[in-house]
């Protein structure tokens, strides 16, 4: 695998995404083949070609090239919140309208799992901004994170997180 089987469109939101965690950090000025490298989801073979390694390839590759490498590879979110239906929404890696990599998955669904949390009011230090985010937004999130970079990918089941209304 070369570079050239990456998902484009997620390594371009991922570089957005970092630059606005770190704005003016020396890696965003760097080439994607050169930034991939720096994080640690690219190296150069012996060939003098740089390469994927799993982690980039898991992150920012698309379904079907992960599949490839990983056949059992499979992201699977339900929400069931109706009880008369089988879900009420559901994001899986597979059906071909997004990449199915971990890091587009993370984004598509954090906002759903953390949807329904109490929020309580509170106002940043500016007196004019409201804070939304709670510790238990925060801890969904990290739980999500620890679990799509902690998976076995080499196993025989994907990831299947399912949310139910108190659960």
């Amino acid at each position: 695998m070369t570079l050239a089987d990456l998902d484009a469109d997620t390594i371009r939101r991922y570089r957005i995404y970092f630059d606005h965690l770190r704005p003016g950090h020396v890696w965003s000025s760097l080439t994607d083949e050169a930034f991939l490298m720096r994080i640690g989801a690219a190296v150069r073979a012996r060939d003098g070609v740089v390469h994927p390694n799993l982690a980039g390839l898991v992150c920012f590759g698309d379904f079907n090239e992960i599949t490839n490498v990983l056949p059992y590879y499979f992201l699977d979110y339900r929400e069931h919140l109706a009880a008369n239906v089988r879900w009420t929404d559901r994001v899986c890696s597979g059906d071909a309208s997004w990449s199915g990599n971990i890091f587009d998955f993370f984004f598509r669904i954090s906002q759903s799992i953390t949807a329904g949390v109490k929020i309580p009011f509170r106002i940043a230090a500016d007196n004019v901004t409201r804070i939304d985010d709670t510790d238990v937004h925060k801890s969904l999130r990290e739980v999500l994170a620890n679990a799509l970079i902690h998976a076995d990918y080499h196993g025989r089941q994907g990831i299947v997180i399912d949310k139910y209304p108190k659960r």
